[in-house]
């Protein structure tokens, strides 16, 4: 099972392509130095798959095995109706952690 993103296309004006690109190489910039202080392979992983979806590689064969199984348990289940409703997920959240400091 493979899964694809969504691509988005956005137009801009001329005028303003300009400055949308001195902007990027400051995001671009901005980004680096953020990854630099990183140390936390398992986030890096994550930074990396995001980054790869948009060099138009296909995330899925990212994943390990386990992450692959994991989410089509998921689908299967969310297939069969078995879901739990955002609502009663946040209230067990709120039971579980508000009484802890």
């Amino acid at each position: 099972m493979r899964f694809r993103g969504i691509s988005t296309l956005i137009f801009v004006p001329l005028h303003l392509q300009i400055n949308l690109e001195m902007k990027t190489v400051e995001l671009k910039t901005e980004i680096h130095e953020m990854i630099e202080k990183v140390n936390d392979t398992q986030l890096l992983n994550a930074i990396k798959i995001l980054l790869s979806k948009g060099l138009d590689s296909d995330w899925w064969e990212e994943l390990s095995k386990e992450e692959k199984l994991a989410l089509e348990r998921g689908l299967q289940e969310s297939e069969a109706g078995d879901l739990i409703p955002h609502n009663v997920v946040m209230e067990e959240i709120k039971e579980k952690y508000s009484n802890k400091k």
